[in-house]
């Protein structure tokens, strides 16, 4: 069961007319699965089957500038209704264990409507195989099929009639194909070397008719996710490839590294490819430790985060007093979606550990530092309507209408976090 409360006034300001936004849902669910395995000689059979009770309430007052004009959103919600599956799979080694194939099927529906109540209308086929060539080598193969229903904010969403909007819109479950190859190389006794490539393509993905994006790139200051009108029209894909390594004692190190490169996009409105928020594209993390004498333990962790893509501000919509004063921030220019990107982010962490051992009880101490070396990290500028002396600067607009003097202020964050712990274990 989860509950979710937000409210937002103009400024912060608790008055009753600069109420922005108050939303209140609940998300309850009950579950009763049932899994069973036979084993037939060297075939494993596993099968299992699942129920599920949901009801989601939402209770929603919003302002928004949609079109040129503020607009009241101002609606009760309350779903309720049953997910079922069904689910198998069998696995079978050849060749003295050489090989192993496993195939698997999963079968999901719902009652929230009638295009969603059909298993046929989600089958999920799985295969996956693991081939030992070599005394060390791996070959690896994993395709697969898997659905997904919207965010209950999406489903639960009304207009001010009452009406289930993305129900008469035919929202749908979402579809991801997976395959992924990999080759593995185990030189030694915890020790591995791996090379993986994955590909996904995303189909049925809700699509925002407000914005005109995926929400799969949609990001929120506040709100709720998905809160709003969509078609499961979007498609996506990601695809790249990981180059993993680990060794359990290297030079008495213990470590483990690798390198990610990864592309996500998502369709716009013209049915074209753009990134998603997701896109990083380099992705490298490295955790080294060792343990010395006396109980003492040293380690360290450096990450490092290709810039993602960000979108700029509609400074001409955020301008407008009407507009700014309806939700008291600027609003993203969706036209150029993610055409920016931020700079590369990288941190380095570092922890040490003291042990003392007792009869009956033992003591842990830690230091814990993370941003050693104090990186900032690169983030959107921040689009405001106050000026530096913390006054605001209205003026009419060539068209008539009255608007702010925007500025924006130049995004950073980061700072050196360290952290002291103590465990005592009886």
């Amino acid at each position: 069961m989860l509950n979710n409360d937000q409210v937002k006034y103009f400024n912060n300001v608790e008055l009753p007319d600069s109420l922005i936004l108050k939303y209140n849902s609940t998300e309850t669910e009950n579950k009763i699965r049932y899994e069973g395995l036979t084993q037939l000689g060297d075939w494993k059979i596993m099968y299992g089957a699942g129920l599920e009770y949901v009801k989601y309430t939402n209770k929603t007052y919003q302002k928004l500038f949609i079109k040129n004009e503020v607009r009241i959103l101002d609606y009760n919600s309350m779903i309720d209704f049953f997910k079922w599956n069904i689910n198998g799979q069998v696995t079978k080694p050849f060749f003295n264990e050489k090989l192993t194939l496993s195939l698997g099927l999963r079968l999901d529906a719902n009652s929230y409507s009638s295009l969603m109540s059909n298993m046929l209308e989600q089958v999920s086929p799985r295969f996956s195989s693991s081939w030992n060539f070599t005394n060390k080598w791996y070959l690896n193969f994993n395709v697969g099929r898997y659905y997904q229903l919207p965010a209950y904010t999406t489903l639960g969403f009304r207009d001010n009639r009452g009406d289930l909007v993305n129900d008469s819109l035919g929202v749908r479950y979402l579809s991801a194909d997976h395959v992924v190859l990999g080759l593995e190389f185990l030189p030694k006794q915890n020790s591995k070397i791996s090379l993986e490539g994955f590909y996904k393509f995303y189909r049925k993905y809700p699509f925002s008719l407000l914005d005109s994006v995926s929400i799969a790139s949609k990001g929120t200051n506040y709100g709720a996710f998905g809160d709003e009108a969509v078609t499961s029209t979007s498609n996506g894909k990601s695809y790249g490839f990981e180059l993993y390594y680990r060794d359990a004692d290297l030079f008495r190190f213990n470590i483990v590294a690798s390198y990610t490169f990864v592309r996500s996009e998502f369709t716009d409105f013209s049915g074209d490819y753009i990134p998603s928020a997701w896109d990083n594209r380099h992705l490298i993390s490295i955790l080294i430790g060792r343990k010395f004498k006396h109980n003492w333990e040293l380690g360290a962790r450096w990450r490092f985060v290709g810039g993602a893509p960000y979108t700029p501000w509609d400074e001409n919509k955020s301008s407008l007093v009407s507009a700014w004063d309806a939700q008291g921030r600027g609003y993203l220019n969706y036209d150029a979606f993610n055409t920016l990107r931020l700079k590369s982010f990288n941190q380095l962490d570092l922890r040490i550990d003291k042990g003392f051992y007792f009869n009956n009880w033992s003591l842990m101490l830690y230091l814990d530092i993370q941003n050693v070396l104090n990186f900032q990290s690169n983030q959107p500028d921040i689009l405001v309507n106050t000026q530096p002396d913390g006054s605001t600067i209205k003026f009419i607009g060539p068209e008539g209408n009255e608007r702010y003097l925007l500025h924006t202020i130049s995004g950073s964050s980061g700072t050196i976090l360290p952290a002291i712990g103590i465990m005592i274990d009886f």
